[in-house]
């Protein structure tokens, strides 16, 4: 799998947001964005993922990429989104073999806002 990433320190000040991309294997003119804060709690990392879109770049569409599967938010989620492929396109792209990926990591927790939140005395 072949990764870009863009570190906006500014954007959501406080919070760290880096956008990454995850282009198609055999095309890279394609691929999936994401939108991750990067937080802490009591010293450990926390990886927050917000948003995800399928994309393509083209000529036409906001600064070049054409939305597959748009993300949600709206146009100032789309432009920034975009503006971030672009810059992505630019740098340096980080390659991981899938196998890496395939084993959890036992330390890591992973939950969405759509997971079932605990009632009652469960949720104190």
């Amino acid at each position: 799998m072949t990764f870009g990433f863009f570190l906006d320190a500014k954007s959501y000040t406080p919070d760290t947001l880096i956008y990454v991309v995850n282009f198609a294997a055999r095309a890279p003119t394609n691929g999936f964005v994401y939108t991750v804060f990067l937080k802490e709690k009591d010293g450990t990392p926390q990886f927050d993922i917000q948003n995800n879109a399928a994309f393509a770049l083209a000529k036409e569409g906001d600064y070049g990429v054409e939305w597959v599967t748009p993300p949600l938010g709206g146009g100032w989620t789309q432009q920034h989104l975009a503006l971030a492929i672009k810059r992505i396109e630019r740098q340096h792209r980080y390659a991981i073999a899938v196998a890496l990926l395939r084993a959890p990591d036992p330390s890591l927790h992973c939950r969405a806002y759509t997971d079932p939140q605990p009632t009652g005395d469960a949720a104190k």
